[in-house]
């Protein structure tokens, strides 16, 4: 198995202990960098709505970076500003 679909796996068994939005913050990116930015955008997607991260710093530098891999450069320069 190579080691970030390793480290996705081992976010989603953390997942399931001690679920939390940050941890599955960390598992997109896990995801992400295991199975491709479009992976990993979704998962962050579907957190961009969750009030505990609301301003939290983190959650667009994440969507930024994975709209630039995706080559979506405009959306990403909203989220880096």
């Amino acid at each position: 198995m190579r080691v970030w679909a390793r480290i996705a796996a081992l976010y989603d068994a953390l997942a399931q202990l001690t679920p939390s939005p940050v941890v599955e913050l960390n598992r997109a990116v896990a995801v992400g960098m295991a199975f491709g930015p479009a992976a990993g955008l979704e998962l962050v997607d579907a957190l961009t709505a969750e009030p505990s991260l609301k301003g939290y710093h983190l959650l667009p530098s994440v969507r930024g970076d994975f709209l630039v891999k995706l080559g979506r450069f405009e959306e990403a320069q909203e989220e880096f500003n």
